[in-house]
């Protein structure tokens, strides 16, 4: 899970051992990012949920021939648009 610090973006990093050829070609073939759903379960409780529902966006991914990994933002604050709000006296009036 991504640490508490509010400085910078929460990030979740995550990776996968083992795998065949075909998910990797899975993973090359989409162009656009991922969007999951992540929950967070002990293996000793499975129906016991200990963190989630988590919306995240898949990233970042890098892969060898054994191994898949990479990073899921959990926020997406880069791609929020600003600059639509102005500072006027009627929306703003104690800075004027």
């Amino acid at each position: 899970l991504p640490d508490d610090a509010s400085e910078g973006i929460p990030v979740m990093r995550w990776q996968v051992d083992n795998v065949t050829g075909e998910f990797i070609e899975r993973i090359r073939s989409v162009s656009t990012p991922i969007t999951a759903v992540v929950t967070w379960v002990l293996a000793s409780s499975p129906d016991v949920v200990q963190a989630g529902p988590i919306d995240a966006e898949l990233r970042g991914v890098t892969y060898d021939s054994l191994t898949i990994s990479g990073t899921f933002s959990l926020e997406a604050i880069l791609e929020e648009p600003i600059g639509f709000l102005q500072m006027t006296p009627a929306t703003t009036p104690g800075l004027f």
